[in-house]
């Protein structure tokens, strides 16, 4: 095995933490020691075919402590940009502020707007985890665990409480899922408005479409656990009723819960929007674009526009610009719309992927500033990002029929578009301002 100089990063001056009132032997951050030793820091950099089994072994152990304490620092920067984000150190930070992380780092909202939470979190609610980060004792998972059994606790005593017990006095030695489990546990134990936060957490349920490869999708819902549970042993029956056939348990199962919402493959009547290929549409294999998915083969698009009430939108397969916007769907939009929604297909802000036909239409040069209500000024925009549009310092302008370009309050600039890579910054638009000429 290799034999190695490196120098460990010193550990961080973290604030004192007093006894577990429960007696369980607390983490004491101050004497917590790297659980790699310091001699492999300098693995990771080596080239894989120096190394043996144990390097290798030692090597991974090192590259994770590094990434703990590289997670620790993003942290403390992002919870510093979060700092700036707000209009008075007593309010909270700017609903926006997940925005512009978003579009920087090339992340979807919800992950900024997580991350944004979790670093909150450790700088000011979770002191410990924090200082087990910066030296590498724990992971990423376990740090993001303990933020949200944690985020419902009000009592900042009974949080101390909580990350005590779960992350013990040797936390390099549990895994994320058994420091969460400690957690739940003392949670449940120590907050007297656990039951409480049942109902509270009741006000998230939620149905989300999560897109999967080969043309499927999975439809994820957040319940009570009792209408979970109780869904699921419906649907059991449901499988188990539906006669002996080659269909597994879990495909009778997937098929009782769509002939529950959409009714028998007889009775449905599916409205789909596809943009499809010319040459799709005449025999070819272009791949289409199913609203609200994403792509999909040509034989499946075709198959669903013979079964489905659909809205036949024709696109060049050169240029992919709209050439037809076809009028069978039910109370269909005006023109203008039709065109802008299949044209932008999803929010035109950087990243985000909510469906155009969903979203607002907005004027890119205001109506009240003489904007004119036509392609060449409108573009599709999800309520928030269009409240942020408004509200913000953030600027967009429609260089072309959609082709768009943000700047955000910071001054950098990203271009979204049917052209140019979604969410990314462009390649001839710095990502500082712009100097005078």
């Amino acid at each position: 095995m290799f034999e190695t100089g490196a120098v460990c990063v010193g550990d961080p001056t973290v604030p004192d933490i007093v006894d577990d009132p429960l007696g369980e032997p607390p983490i004491d951050p101050a004497g917590l020691e790297p659980p790699v030793d310091q001699s492999a820091f300098e693995l990771p950099v080596l080239p894989a075919d120096w190394l043996d089994a144990d390097d290798c072994l030692s090597a991974l152990a090192a590259a994770e402590q590094q990434i703990a304490m590289l997670y620790a620092r993003q942290s403390r920067v992002i919870a510093r940009f979060a700092e700036l984000r707000r209009e008075h150190p007593l309010r909270p930070t700017s609903e926006f502020a997940a925005d512009e992380l978003a579009a920087a780092l090339s992340w979807p909202r919800w992950q900024a707007t997580r991350r944004l939470a979790d670093a909150e979190a450790l700088t000011s609610r979770l002191p410990a985890t924090m200082a087990a980060l910066d030296v590498g004792a724990i992971d990423q998972p376990t740090a993001e665990g303990l933020c949200r059994t944690t985020v419902q606790v009000a009592d900042p005593a009974v949080v101390h409480a909580v990350e005590q017990r779960a992350l013990g006095p040797n936390p390099e030695t549990l895994t994320s899922g058994q420091v969460r489990a400690r957690a739940r546990r003392a949670v449940a134990e120590l907050d007297p408005h656990h039951a409480d936060r049942h109902a509270r957490a009741t006000m998230q349920r939620r149905v989300t479409l999560v897109p999967q490869d080969d043309g499927m999708a999975g439809l994820w819902a957040l319940l009570p656990a009792e209408d979970a549970v109780a869904i699921r042993d419906r649907l059991t029956a449901l499988a188990r009723d539906a006669g002996d056939d080659a269909r597994t348990v879990d495909q009778r199962r997937a098929d009782a819960f769509v002939d529950l919402l959409l009714g028998t493959p007889a009775q449905r009547e599916v409205r789909v929007n596809l943009t499809v290929p010319i040459d799709t549409a005449l025999g070819g294999n272009s791949p289409a674009e199913l609203a609200g998915y994403g792509p999909i083969d040509a034989d499946t698009a075709r198959r669903l526009a013979a079964d489905a009430t659909w809205r036949r939108i024709l696109t060049d397969e050169a240029t992919g610009t709209v050439v037809d916007v076809g009028r069978t769907t039910y109370r269909p939009p005006a023109a203008l719309a039709d065109l802008v929604a299949a044209r932008d297909q999803r929010c035109v802000f950087p990243g985000c992927t909510y469906p155009a036909e969903s979203c607002d239409l907005d004027h890119t040069v205001s109506w009240q500033d003489g904007g004119s209500t036509s392609a060449a000024n409108l573009g599709a925009l999800c309520r928030h990002h269009h409240r942020l549009k408004h509200e913000q310092a953030w600027q967009l302008e429609q260089s072309a029929p959609g082709h768009f370009r943000w700047t955000s309050p910071t001054g950098r600039r990203y271009t979204t578009g049917s052209a140019p890579p979604r969410g990314r910054p462009s390649a001839g638009h710095p990502t500082r301002p712009e100097s005078d000429p």
